[in-house]
């Protein structure tokens, strides 16, 4: 086998695990930036749950405040495109944002565990809509005691959207790196082959001297 061939037969098993790496290093990235982007969103749906809060207990807690607080939950929903919805501590809804005919919520995995007293996100299809949607809810209480959940939800689009730009300039430098990448690790690979051809040329010249 000549020192040519060898050196070519090296040279692309070198390429392929630059190629590897720089996939793997793509993949692992988009994985962070899609857990990033869920966590901006999640963090816009808690603030906009913890804003309604205090208005939410007195409406549950008063039927006097109740249309202010409705109103302006409405008006809330319309300006942020958020969904918003005000359980009943049985799980039967008072309000949505959106749809005015609503099951009891009692069963979903973000209301159960408000109702435990723990705040958790739930991404999955709407049966009411159809659409996929991110959902996040929080307990309602007065004194201390629960009086009833308020949870808000947005769109698949709106987690798509959140760090859109980021994600396309992150591909383009990703793929640009891993181009680059591959043409220095063939012309090293090239320039150590070629090396490698001149430093045996030179031995066997010296021993056929």
């Amino acid at each position: 086998m000549s020192v040519q061939r060898f050196a070519d037969r090296q040279a692309l098993p070198v390429l392929c695990a630059l190629l590897v790496i720089g996939a793997g290093a793509c993949l692992f990235a988009s994985h962070q930036v899609e857990q990033t982007r869920r966590d901006l969103v999640t963090r816009r749906l808690l603030t906009a749950v913890d804003i309604l809060r205090d208005p939410a207990a007195a409406a549950l807690d008063s039927s006097d405040s109740r249309p202010s607080f409705l109103a302006e939950m409405n008006d809330w929903g319309r300006v942020t495109g958020l969904r918003l919805t005000l359980i009943l501590p049985d799980g039967s809804v008072l309000a949505d944002s959106e749809v005015q005919h609503m099951p009891n919520l009692s069963d979903r995995p973000e209301v159960k565990a408000a109702i435990e007293g723990r705040t958790e996100s739930d991404f999955r299809r709407s049966v009411v809509t159809g659409k996929d949607m991110l959902y996040v809810a929080k307990p309602v209480e007065k004194d201390g005691v629960r009086i009833g959940t308020l949870r808000a939800a947005t769109y698949a689009s709106e987690i798509d959207a959140a760090l859109s730009g980021f994600e396309r300039t992150f591909g383009l430098i990703a793929f640009v790196c891993l181009i680059a990448g591959a043409i220095v690790g063939f012309v090293t690979g090239r320039r150590r082959d070629r090396t490698a051809i001149e430093d045996e040329t030179e031995y066997t010249e010296r021993m056929a001297a």
